[in-house]
């Protein structure tokens, strides 16, 4: 599903980025990427208890991280468990993990799916390296509401940013988030809605730092989501499938180059007889446009 964490050098099939703006097909290419991948665990049983984070290559800023947001992981088989007993059980060691237990370490594989893409855009597009990706592992009864991240998000974030700092240069010196990007893919679209909506901390300390928030296909869908219109404050970019207003537009006429079967990677694409294909296209190539807009 993934390579977990450490430092990995892949040969990555990407979206061209100059193919993205505009109703024509869209354009691939294959390049070796470099990406550092690190997991965090806090040491409470809360919601989010693990922390996938991404580094791509020429960081100097460390302050800047983009908070993603996976979908609801109960369409994908993860259980919960009551008082998501089964979601905590995960820290286990290997031995003693039941299936139920085993199947959340999978969902590290975003860690990945997003780090080469972002490793794509800094080294073909010129997207600011100064980028890190942060993936809270949500359980499907907190996404919702983003568990504790409305209320704790600065100093979890900051302290996982502070390390990852002292571990890639050696600087061990407290640090804090100056810029935010919130992204989220299908119904994580509602974990980072109600993290940027319900967060105590909204006015005081996420406001000032909000550059962004991306929505890859996100749902559910509204009339009054807030993400469709740009703010004064930030920069709502969005990618659809096509049935949306003020979204970048990909229906699946303009992926018709897209290979079948596509190229053999870890974690893997989907193929072209997907029912859903369109809309995890979505996820394993546009984070890569969206990186080089920052």
């Amino acid at each position: 599903m993934h390579k977990g964490t450490g430092s990995h050098t892949v040969s990555k099939f990407l979206v061209d980025a100059g193919s993205v703006a505009g109703t024509g097909k869209l354009r691939f290419v294959t390049a070796n990427v470099h990406v550092r991948t690190m997991l965090y665990q806090l040491d409470q049983n809360v919601v989010p208890n693990w922390f996938g984070v991404a580094i791509p290559d020429g960081i100097t800023d460390f302050s800047r991280p983009t908070l993603y947001f996976h979908p609801s992981p109960s369409g994908a088989g993860y259980k919960d468990g009551p008082n998501d007993s089964i979601y905590f059980g995960k820290s286990k060691d290997a031995a003693s993990r039941s299936a139920d237990e085993n199947k959340w370490l999978e969902l590290f594989a975003y860690v990945d799916r997003l780090g080469h893409q972002l490793a794509g855009s800094v080294q073909l597009n010129g997207a600011s390296p100064n980028q890190v990706v942060i993936v809270p592992f949500m359980s499907s009864s907190a996404l919702p509401t983003a568990g504790i991240l409305p209320n704790n998000w600065l100093p979890i974030l900051s302290d996982i940013l502070a390390d990852i700092r002292q571990t890639l240069t050696g600087v061990a010196e407290p640090l804090t988030v100056s810029e935010l990007v919130i992204a989220g893919f299908s119904f994580g679209y509602s974990g980072a809605n109600a993290f940027r909506t319900s967060s105590k901390q909204d006015q005081s300390l996420l406001g000032p730092r909000l550059k962004q928030i991306w929505d890859f296909d996100g749902f559910p869908k509204t009339v009054s989501n807030p993400l469709v219109t740009v703010s004064g404050k930030f920069r709502a970019i969005k990618y659809s499938e096509g049935t949306e207003q003020q979204s970048l537009a990909l229906p699946k006429p303009r992926w018709s180059d897209y290979p079948s079967p596509p190229p053999s990677e870890e974690p893997a694409l989907r193929d072209t007889d997907d029912t859903s294909l369109v809309h995890h296209l979505i996820r394993d190539f546009m984070f890569l446009d969206a990186a080089k807009q920052r």
